[in-house]
């Protein structure tokens, strides 16, 4: 994640510069930042997931109460 995020602020920037929406790109972006902010950086795109559930607070695979 560490990694990508230079990517990814890389062609959210040229986005930005030829008006052009990239909003999976920012969304996608803004998920790793939160990643990174939890101490996650290291892991890959698998933690996506981890990111959905922080933000949800819903465990994927857990039953429904």
């Amino acid at each position: 994640i560490d990694l990508q995020q230079k990517d990814l602020r890389l062609v959210l920037e040229a986005a930005d510069e030829m008006a052009v929406p990239a909003i999976g790109t920012s969304m996608v972006f803004h998920m790793f930042r939160t990643l990174q902010q939890r101490g996650l950086g290291h892991e890959g795109n698998h933690a996506l997931i981890k990111a959905l559930e922080y933000m949800t607070g819903q465990e994927v695979g857990a039953s429904p109460e």
